[in-house]
């Protein structure tokens, strides 16, 4: 008869922390016949807190069970349970949550088939949570809040009502225009040399002195009063000058929705939206509740303090030529002011999810060998 001491410093465990290996050693090991667990001691540091109950604990060893011709079952919760399940322990002592310690309860004896090389040894509660042995590796993770609520008018930046009348100046030459259209899709511009104007879209084109060869494009800019270069004819204005600006009101107006905040990381946007708030990424995907298109964006303190979403990602057609940056949403009024709408910290855990685990062990396993 041969005694295997195993401790918790003298096998290895797996990368959850869930298993133990061990390899054995010793006279004869192939001509093992029978082999029985007759000392087992356990002590869970800091106790139990993972959920279901921890009077008993389970030690299960797939190497022991699979080489064996018998088997044996607990009743788990009412039931009949007999996999892998090599001995019971029982809680014998709890230091006020500090530490449970365990101890064998009972065992029973395997007849080998096949030699036996290694040994795993795994642990449950009686409720079959899987309990680890030793801690295995720690995760630190990020974990987002929201420090505001959506709700209230927004301007939604990009679907804009426009405004192309009233007296503006064309700014490189420091001289007024009288735009003339109001909220058609064509006009003219009267002043020292008239010209017309045509709106596609978000995009103006101008024609200067009326002349299809003299012809440059522009969109409202962020200040919505300025409009500015997108191309011209011969490359006269970068891209992003101001070339206008208009003397009383704005080139366009963003058009207004509201928001809705259910406090539980979820809302909706009037019309026809979804949104939610996750606490893994930090970001805020809106929801077209009518195609299920989805927005990806990122809530943040613009200027007067106010919340403003900006794009990350969409599947949503109408996002599929916007610059990944650029603000979808605008807050209307302020609701918060110093600090972000959302904010963010690191949470430290083991990857087994497991807290208090930390093991203390010592098991006995005897083996009787063939005899020659």
């Amino acid at each position: 008869m041969l005694t295997y001491i195993i401790n918790n410093q003298s096998g290895g465990k797996d990368s959850s922390g869930n298993t133990f290996n061990v390899g054995l050693t010793g006279k004869s090991t192939r001509t093992i016949v029978t082999a029985q667990i007759t000392a087992a001691r356990v002590r869970l540091q800091q106790a139990a807190q993972f959920g279901g109950s921890q009077e008993h604990l389970m030690m299960h060893s797939h190497a022991l069970t699979s080489s064996g011709n018998t088997r044996f079952h607990h009743i788990v919760d009412g039931s009949r349970k007999n996999s892998h399940i090599v001995a019971t322990l029982v809680k014998k002592h709890s230091n006020n949550g500090l530490y449970d310690e365990f101890e064998l309860a009972n065992t029973h004896r395997l007849t080998l088939q096949h030699p036996l090389h290694t040994l795993d040894l795994f642990f449950t509660d009686n409720a079959g949570n899987r309990i680890p042995v030793g801690r295995g590796e720690d995760e630190t993770n990020t974990v987002w809040q929201r420090d505001a609520i959506f709700s209230g008018t927004y301007k939604e930046e990009l679907n804009l009502t426009y405004d192309l009348s009233g007296l503006a100046e064309l700014v490189p030459d420091l001289v007024d225009y009288t735009w003339v259209g109001g909220s058609a899709l064509s006009g003219t511009i009267t002043g020292t040399t008239n010209s017309t104007w045509t709106r596609s879209g978000d995009v103006v084109t101008v024609l200067w002195s009326e002349d299809e060869n003299f012809w440059y494009t522009m969109k409202v800019g962020a200040n919505k009063s300025q409009l500015i270069a997108i191309a011209d004819y011969n490359n006269i204005h970068p891209v992003g000058t101001v070339l206008w600006s208009k003397d009383v009101g704005q080139f366009a107006s963003a058009v207004s929705v509201e928001f809705e905040d259910n406090d539980d990381n979820t809302g909706a946007v009037d019309p026809g939206l979804s949104w939610e708030f996750s606490t893994v990424t930090g970001l805020v995907t809106f929801e077209n509740t009518s195609t299920l298109t989805k927005t990806v964006t990122e809530a943040y303190l613009g200027p007067n303090d106010k919340i403003r979403f900006k794009l990350e990602s969409s599947d949503d057609p109408q996002y599929s030529s916007t610059d990944v940056g650029t603000v979808l949403y605008r807050e209307n009024a302020t609701t918060i002011s110093g600090y972000g709408p959302v904010s963010s910290s690191q949470v430290t855990a083991p990857v087994n999810g497991w807290y208090g685990e930390d093991l203390s062990l010592h098991v006995e396993l005897n083996c009787l060998h063939r005899g020659s």
